[in-house]
């Protein structure tokens, strides 16, 4: 069986989605599914679909000889403090794919899609961004049954300093960083770059459908309580799930599909934009040298 050889670390709503579609429908590329195990982002417990290395393994047993590329899109290894050094000790030669984003946008899109699947309970991000402290104050974590650091805002969002964790353990010739915007503008010219890092040939994709737009639910009532149950109901139906020998229901993802609407993103009130420009500015300015390239546009 072979083995997964290169990673999507993320960062989350920066392009993983569209590219491990995109390479998913290589002959030559095998992207295992679901596309977000996170068997190495052992900080992320309730995010990891396997974790033992046989089982997370058989998620490849689709991989054959054909497939000179094999590997997992998982947003959260990017910003996990222990996955990228994980995926090191499993494999030192693996190839690490990066999505970078200017840091606002990649914030605003992180709450509106955490708000999208019900975890986020407040709407506005600018609340939500003042509420960090009260949260990591919090010993109970009632306000989330997940994994309490995704609404650490100002960690998550500080793509430079976990793009500099990476480049501490893995060599900068195994890492492809992306710019989303670059993606978006030149999506043919980015797939070949990462086809040429991947040493895959080019299959001749010429259509890049865009994946994860802006939406909301019409039912965020019934998303919140799916996603985030009281706790005798998480307890009982993750009891059932185990005894069934199951991972999801399905449920929730069913009616986050049939409930979502598509809808341009409300733009920040331009004194909070400003307050996050300048709080980002230091990792920003990181990341600009990390990339070697000029990020001065993201002030604006």
């Amino acid at each position: 069986m072979k083995r997964p050889n290169f990673f999507i670390l993320g960062a989350p709503r920066c392009g993983t989605t569209s590219l491990c579609d995109y390479l998913r429908k290589h002959p030559r590329v095998f992207v295992c599914y679901p596309k977000e195990i996170h068997f190495f982002a052992e900080d992320f417990p309730s995010c990891r679909v396997s974790k033992i290395l046989d089982d997370y393994l058989r998620f490849f047993s689709g991989a054959t000889e054909k497939h000179l590329a094999v590997g997992e899109g998982a947003v959260l290894y990017l910003y996990s403090k222990v996955a990228v050094k994980k995926i090191w000790e499993y494999d030192p030669k693996s190839k690490l794919i990066v999505f970078i984003r200017n840091h606002v946008d990649f914030l605003q899109s992180w709450h509106a899609h955490q708000v999208f699947i019900g975890l986020e309970k407040i709407t506005e991000l600018k609340k939500a961004w003042n509420a960090e402290n009260e949260r990591r104050r919090m010993t109970n974590r009632t306000y989330l049954r997940k994994d309490p650091k995704f609404f650490y805002y100002s960690d998550i969002g500080k793509l430079g300093e976990q793009l500099e964790r990476v480049y501490s353990i893995f060599p900068r010739e195994q890492v492809k960083v992306i710019l989303n915007e670059d993606f978006a503008l030149s999506p043919r010219r980015v797939y070949q770059d990462i086809l040429g890092f991947l040493n895959v040939p080019d299959d001749q994709r010429e259509i890049f459908p865009r994946y994860n737009r802006n939406k909301v639910s019409q039912y965020p009532r019934l998303i919140s309580f799916l996603t985030d149950p009281p706790v005798f109901i998480g307890w009982l139906t993750d009891t059932i799930k185990k005894v069934l020998h199951i991972k999801r229901f399905g449920i929730t993802r069913f009616f986050l599909r049939a409930g979502r609407k598509y809808t341009e993103r409300v733009p920040l009130d331009p004194s909070f934009r400003k307050e996050l420009i300048d709080y980002f500015r230091d990792d920003r300015e990181k990341l600009s040298r990390l990339i070697n390239r000029d990020l001065t546009h993201w002030e604006n």
